[in-house]
Order: structure tokens, then C-alpha cells, then sequence
């Protein structure tokens, strides 16, 4: 292993040693060092994976060629486990970037985590996070819903989705955890965490630093910090960012309301108190506004629907029909002109082949307000530590899209979200004395939360006059409230010095309750200024959710610098209620997943060369997907537990430092992800039904690929499609990154490091159909950069571009009303310039 120290001259120097006692409390868990993100896995199939890993950690006797004792890859310390350990140490699939790391390679929020972990898929629909990995996405957010990849800020849960849309400030670092971590963090982890650690104050030194980045679209970025000790038992860390920027996706329509724009505004403050050598003390305050157009709600483009040209009829997964089909956009063109009458379908697309031009007549708006505080307190009574972590927020969070997606007056939505959330967890931590290492706690959870959704459709427009028949519109206020409760231990025995034995259990409770009033039912319609017919208040009675997750694990080091692993564990997201009024007496339950890793972890080339290998199989049950069910004399689309799972793979991570000045590296992941059970699935509205006379299925409109069937039981003959088979969304086959960096020295100017990143991707899809038009086609994006140092180390000129080759990628596809698909893309090219001072 490799331990950095400083000098007294203030180099650095790496020194071989057996692995550090970190302290037990994650309040030291300072990085040593200043890059590297590490540890990620591939994605294959087990048998291989295990095979690999086999032979790769059977060869420590590589060719150690031109060795340097003082050129070696830095650690990093992490708190995946709830501890600090190094990360070459841990176990798990985990990709930490550090401070230097995210500077380096422009990564500024969630968005741009992609690059640099294995298996990431990032999707967006406008103010949301849609992350994906082994098979397991978010997609529903509403106040109904829970995240399946939890999101932490120092240790605390962040229950909406938008709030991961956070933009990175003064970090020490950023840890992405793969597979489910039930154990350890609990309910809504349930296909791996992303955990946010801030930077903390610094009791023995002034520090200040900031930077200005000027980009492309008028961006202009500002960000500072601050850290001043007060006495010798005290410190405060200030940072702040101001962000301001123009769309890139342009309206036509109207210049002022180009979409993806910035306009936020963030401050946090940080107060560190060592009041004795065993009491430490952590306060944090933030605060941030965000304002601008927005990235409209579900997705901003449309790609168009499906129809079959000899008849008309609109038949999913057919020839793809390039029009605004949207509720009330008609323009009186005939659609089909081989077809008896007038078939009016819709409208054109305003630049069908552009992704990033639109032409919306409404300029819509995002505004979003958070406040937090949290509280971290840490007693070391030497044998143990005992730790406590409170954090409390209010989240709120409204936006507006306009929703025939057209330069006409039709449709608009609003949406609003608000969420209060407190919670408080206890642990004690044992210390590295003896060969057993453990941490156990309690956590409590309350989530308050009220979610509006108003979708108001005004009289049609044809040919740009108004027939007076009114869309549909409704209105949704809906309410929940959930309280958690969760006990939890986990330990690691070290057998002997290379063995060690991991075992953990944590059993939690959920507590929801929920109503909603729709004063207008779904599809009536709705007269500009009159009110809508109230029908009344739905109470649901309070659920309760109980599980136990766990976690048993073994590590063998191999050799001072090789560990192989191997783990079982299990993850839940939590259940809920639906939402539609006519589901309204139907909840579901929690989804679950047993998971499958084998591991190793490497160092090679005397400590310049490092691989990690991971190998996964998860089984996932009960999933919570849309199903067409029997619902009094009707049938309908609602979440039900309708689906079953898996997905095996192998993800790698290398990075090798060939010279003091040349380093390369990648990743890659290689994943298979199916349904394996998925039946009675409603296809999007809007499209032909193939259920005839008599209840006989017409298997002329029966979609290309599919098998369906009438729902059983179903009393109005509505049937529902069979996914088995089916690829999960945002699980594409292969994908990875390769960078490569060279630093060239100009003698007493400093150095200039030019930098190249590829990352790509094989196609997949957005949604369980898998029909043609959800599909993002495979990809290679390339960005590059190049970043000045002056000779003292503290200022950096980096100049960049992003998407280099303007590569066109969706990352959100979701079907709407009128059988129009949605779609939301990753930025374009985009070029900047970035200034960084440190002191």
C-alpha cells in the first residue's frame, strides 16, 4: 500500500506500509492526496467475470519496467462503508473522484459522472435526475414515488429526484456506489448510491481560492470559497457560486425562453468546533435559488408516433409518423392521402432533425428553492466512537411546460413540488485495535410532501383558428407523508491478516400515508376560468412497509497490493399508493433485488498501475412498472408490482502512470439486463386497439414484435402486451471511457496539460416497449481539454471543449398524450474557458 506524507519543504513522498488506521469517524476521512477516482468494475456475465478476475489477480509478477519509488498512483480515502478506509481496501464497487479529479475533468454536477464510472447512464428530464446502473433506473418522481439510486450530501438522504440536479460547490469528493447498499444506508439504495462530501473547515490554516468560467451561450460561472480558523478550536468554511447562462436549446419563437438555461444562486457555510481531542463538532448550513426557463417536464422534443400508412390507423411500432400529434394540433393537411376522407394526424415538427430547436409559443419557467442544515458530532471514547447525524431541509420546486409543444395557444402544464424533510441517525463505530470492525446504528426518516400538477387544454386550433371545442384538463394536489424507522449493524472479522469475514443486517420500517384531490376528472373538459367539478378528497389509510436487507461478504488479500472479494446482499425500494383516481384503492409494494459480486482490486507496475474488476449478478423481484388491471367496470394503467428481472455483467477500471508526465486510462462495462417476467403492460395511449367484436384480438394491430392478449379478468375487454424478454431501459450492452493526459513542462512558466476523454456507449433503450423510435442509437463522444499551471501550483488556466464532434445523444425518451413521444437530449458542443486561483 501507499501512504503520502509531506516534507517540511512541502514535497511529497509515497512510502510502502501495511494499510492506515483510519479513525473510526468519517469526520477524518480526508483524502491523501489529490486525484483519482477508482475502484470500478465490468460487466460480462459471472462465470467470466469470475474466471477474469482468476487469472488477472494470479499475476502480481508483472513486468515492473523503468520503476520510480517516487512516481506512484495516490490514495483515497472513502466512506462507502460508513467509515473512512482506502479505497483499494473497500470491498465494493466504488468510483471516487476527488476535488483535483472534478476539476480536471470539468465535471460540475451529476450530469457529467458518465465519463468517469463504469455503468453509469445518466438521464434527464428537465428538472430531474434519471441515473441508471445494472439494470435499475428512476422513473417515477412524483410525490408517489422514491428514488432507486439514493443521493447523499454528507451522509444525508436527499428524497427528490430534482435535488440531485445540485450543482457541485467546493467538494472534497464525489463516491459512487454500485449494487444495492441495504445494509448500510437502507431504504430507496436499491441499485447503489451517489454521495456528495463537501469540504470541510480546516482547523490550522486560512484558505481561500475561487474561479470564473466563461462558455458558450453567455455562461458566466463564479465560484469561491473561504476557510478561517477562529482560535485553535475552531474553523469556518465558506462557499458560495453564482451561475448564469442562455439556453441551448433555442425557441424560434421567442428568444427569451430558450430552454436549459442557468440561473442559480448558492451559498453554504460550514462550522467546525474541536471543543476537546475527543468531541468534534460539524454545523452546515446551505441555501440556494435557481431560476430561468427550464428544461420543460418530461422532455422537451418530440420525435413523433407510429401509424400504418394503407389504413391510417395509428398501430404502435409501425412506420414512425413525424408529426406533432399532441391533443388539438391540427392544421387540416391530409395525413394519408391513399385514405378515403381527410386524415388529419397532426402537425409538422418544427425542425424535426434538430434536437436543440423548438418553436413554443410559451416561455415556461423553473424556479426552485432549498434550504438545509445538518448537524455532525462525533465523541471518541477511544474502544468506540459514537456519532450523530441530523439533517433537516425544505425543498420546493415549481415549472411550467408548454404542452402541445407548438407556436400555438393549446396546452400548458404546471407543476410544483414541496418537500420537508428531517432526519437523525445514531451510530456507534468500534476502533482498528482488534480484528473486528464494526458499525451499528438507528436511523429515523420523516418526508412531508405535497405535489400540485395542473394541465389546463384551451379550445382546439385549426388552421390557426379556434373550433371552440375544449381540450381536456385536469388538476392533481396530491399529499404523503412518510416516517422511517431502521435498526442496523455490520462487522468485518480479520480471520488472519490476508482473511477477513463482512456481516450486516438492517431491518426498516415505512410508515406512509397519502391523499389527493382532483377536483376534475382525468380527460373531461375544462372551460378557461370556470371552475372544474370537485369530486372530493380521497384519504388513503396509512401502509406500512417493513423489511430486513443484509449483507455477507468475504475478502482474501492475495498479495500487499491484490484483493479479491466476494459478496451477497439485498436492497428495497420502498412501495406506495397510485395515484389516478380510479386506482385509488391500489398501493404496491416494495421492489427487492438479491445481488451477486465477485471482486478484485489491484496495483501493479510498483504501485503507477491499478485495475479493479467486479462481476455482478442481480435478481430483481416485484418491480414496480405500469400494468393494465380490472378496476371496477373498467380497466386501468396503474403501478402495480408487475415485473421481474436480472442482470449479470463485469465492470472494469484502470488507470496507469506511464512516466511522471503520461497517464492513461478507462473503463468499461459490459451488461445484459432483461425482464424475465413483464406481463399485461399498457401500450401508450393514442394508438389503435387491436381487441375486435366479440373480444377477439385482431392481430393485424397487434404491434410489430409483440405478443397481447386481453387482460384476464378485465370486464371491458382491454388488453395489455407481454414485455418478457425485453431489455430494461438505459442498460445498454457495452460502454466505458478512455482518457489519456500528457503534462509538458515549460520550465519556470508552469505546465500545460492537454487532455482527451472518449467516452461511448452501444445503443439502448428509454422505455420497457423497446420499440424503434425510444431507441438512442450507439455513440462515441470525445471532449478535450488543456489546463496551464503556473510554476507555484496555484492558478490554472483550462480551456475546453465539450462534445467535440456535436454528437446528437438522447438521454430521455417518454411517451405522452396522443401516442407523441418525448425526448430529451445531453448538451452539444460547447466551449469554454475556466480560471482557478488556490491559496
Amino acid at each position: 500500500m501507499i501512504a503520502v506524507r509531506n516534507n517540511a519543504d512541502g514535497t511529497r513522498i509515497w512510502t510502502r506500509q501495511r494499510p492506515p488506521k483510519w479513525p473510526a469517524s468519517m469526520e477524518h476521512n480526508r483524502e491523501i492526496g489529490s486525484i483519482k477516482m477508482n475502484s470500478s468494475h465490468w460487466t460480462v456475465g459471472v462465470k467470466y467475470g469470475v474466471a477474469t478476475v482468476a487469472l488477472l489477480t494470479a499475476a502480481p509478477a508483472m513486468p515492473a519496467w523503468a520503476q520510480n519509488d517516487a512516481l506512484a498512483l495516490e490514495e483515497i480515502v472513502v466512506t462507502a462503508q460508513r467509515r473512512g478506509e482506502n479505497l483499494q481496501a473497500v470491498p465494493l464497487s466504488v468510483t471516487a473522484v476527488t476535488s483535483d479529479g472534478l476539476e480536471r475533468r470539468g465535471i460540475t454536477d451529476i450530469t457529467k459522472l458518465e465519463a468517469v464510472t463504469p455503468g453509469f447512464t445518466f438521464g434527464r428530464s428537465g428538472s430531474d435526475a434519471r441515473p441508471a446502473m445494472r439494470g435499475v433506473r428512476t422513473e417515477n418522481v412524483g410525490v408517489n414515488g422514491d428514488t432507486t439510486i439514493g443521493y447523499f450530501i454528507d451522509g444525508i438522504y436527499q428524497s427528490r429526484a430534482s435535488q440531485a440536479m445540485s450543482s457541485f460547490v467546493d467538494l472534497e469528493r464525489v463516491e459512487v456506489q454500485r449494487g444495492p447498499q441495504g445494509t448500510l444506508y437502507g431504504r430507496n439504495t436499491f441499485g447503489g448510491n451517489i454521495s456528495i462530501i463537501t469540504a470541510s473547515p480546516v482547523l490550522d490554516a486560512t484558505l481561500f481560492g475561487g474561479s470564473l468560467t466563461l462558455a458558450e451561450y453567455g455562461k458566466v460561472r463564479a465560484e469561491g470559497y473561504a476557510n478561517a480558523p477562529i482560535g485553535d478550536k475552531a474553523a469556518l468554511r465558506i462557499a458560495a457560486t453564482r451561475d448564469k447562462s442562455n439556453g441551448y436549446v433555442r425557441n424560434d419563437n421567442n428568444k427569451k425562453a430558450d430552454l436549459f438555461d442557468d440561473d442559480l444562486s448558492y451559498v453554504r457555510a460550514a462550522l467546525a468546533l474541536e471543543p476537546t481531542e475527543a468531541l468534534k463538532i460539524t454545523l452546515r448550513g446551505d441555501y440556494a435559488d435557481e431560476g430561468g426557463n427550464g428544461g420543460s417536464a418530461f422532455g422537451y422534443k418530440l420525435l413523433g408516433s407510429y401509424y400504418d400508412p394503407a389504413t391510417c390507423q395509428r398501430v404502435f411500432n409501425a412506420t414512425a409518423l413525424v408529426l406533432n400529434t399532441r391533443p388539438g394540433n391540427l392544421d387540416g393537411v391530409d395525413d394519408c392521402p391513399g385514405v378515403a376522407g381527410v386524415q388529419d394526424l397532426g402537425i409538422p415538427i418544427h425542425k424535426a432533425d434538430d434536437p436543440f430547436r423548438i418553436d413554443q409559443n410559451y416561455r415556461t419557467f423553473r424556479k426552485s428553492e432549498k434550504k438545509g442544515f445538518s448537524g455532525d458530532i462525533v465523541y471518541d471514547l477511544g474502544p468506540v466512537s459514537l456519532r450523530s447525524i441530523t439533517g433537516y431541509s425544505d425543498f420546493n420546486l415549481e415549472r411550467t411546460s408548454d404542452s402541445d409543444f407548438s407556436a400555438s395557444t393549446i396546452g400548458l402544464d404546471y407543476q410544483s413540488t414541496e418537500a420537508e424533510t428531517f432526519s437523525q441517525e445514531l451510530q456507534v463505530l468500534s476502533d482498528y485495535s482488534g480484528p473486528l470492525r464494526y458499525v451499528a446504528g438507528v436511523y429515523y426518516f420523516k418526508d412531508e410532501l405535497r405535489g400540485l400538477f395542473v394541465n389546463q387544454q384551451l379550445p382546439r386550433i385549426v388552421n390557426g383558428v379556434a373550433t371552440g371545442v375544449t381540450g381536456a384538463g385536469f388538476y392533481d394536489d396530491q399529499y404523503s407523508e412518510t416516517e422511517s424507522y431502521a435498526v442496523y449493524a455490520q462487522g468485518t472479522y480479520a480471520v488472519t491478516d490476508e482473511l477477513s469475514f463482512t456481516a450486516g443486517a438492517r431491518y426498516t420500517e415505512d410508515h406512509k400515508s397519502f391523499k389527493f384531490l382532483r377536483p376534475a376528472l382525468q380527460n373531461s373538459s375544462i372551460a378557461i376560468g370556470v371552475t372544474p367539478p370537485n369530486i372530493g378528497t380521497t384519504n388513503q389509510p396509512d401502509v406500512t412497509f417493513d423489511k430486513v436487507t443484509w449483507r455477507l461478504a468475504a475478502d482474501y488479500q492475495v498479495a500487499e497490493d491484490s484483493l479479491l472479494y466476494a459478496s451477497v446482499s439485498t436492497g428495497f425500494r420502498s412501495g406506495g399508493y397510485n395515484t389516478r383516481t380510479e386506482a385509488a384503492v391500489f398501493s404496491f409494494d416494495p421492489e427487492t433485488v438479491t445481488a451477486f459480486e465477485v471482486g478484485s482490486k489491484n496495483r501493479f507496475l510498483d504501485n503507477r498501475l491499478q485495475l479493479n474488476i467486479a462481476a455482478f449478478f442481480n435478481d430483481y423481484k416485484k418491480l414496480q412498472e405500469q400494468r393494465q388491471v380490472p378496476v371496477g367496470n373498467t380497466t386501468a394503467s396503474i403501478i402495480f408490482n408487475s415485473a421481474e428481472a436480472e442482470s449479470y455483467g463485469v465492470e472494469v477500471e484502470a488507470e496507469w502512470l506511464v512516466t511522471d508526465a503520461f497517464s492513461l486510462g478507462g473503463s468499461l462495462s459490459l451488461l445484459s439486463a432483461e425482464y424475465t417476467s413483464f406481463m399485461d403492460a399498457p401500450l401508450p395511449g393514442g394508438f389503435a386497439n387491436p381487441v375486435g367484436a366479440g373480444g377477439v384480438i385482431n392481430n393485424a394491430l397487434v404491434p410489430v414484435g409483440y405478443t397481447c392478449r386481453i387482460v384476464p379478468g378485465s370486464p371491458n375487454n382491454a388488453y395489455g402486451c407481454d414485455l418478457s424478454g425485453k431489455k430494461i431501459p438505459y442498460s445498454p450492452s457495452w460502454s466505458g471511457s478512455v482518457f489519456t493526459s500528457y503534462r509538458i513542462d515549460l520550465d519556470g512558466a508552469g505546465s500545460l496539460t492537454p487532455l482527451a476523454v472518449l467516452s461511448f456507449s452501444d445503443d439502448f433503450y428509454g422505455q420497457p416497449f423497446n420499440s424503434k423510435l425510444e431507441r438512442t442509437n450507439s455513440y462515441a463522444k470525445l471532449d478535450l481539454s488543456a489546463a496551464w499551471e503556473n510554476a507555484d501550483g496555484n492558478v490554472t488556466v483550462r480551456a475546453y471543449v465539450d462534445n467535440v464532434t456535436d454528437k446528437k445523444v438522447k438521454n430521455r425518451t417518454v411517451w405522452g398524450g396522443g401516442g407523441a413521444l418525448q425526448a430529451s437530449y445531453a448538451p452539444p458542443q460547447t466551449f469554454g474557458l475556466k480560471i482557478t486561483y488556490r491559496e
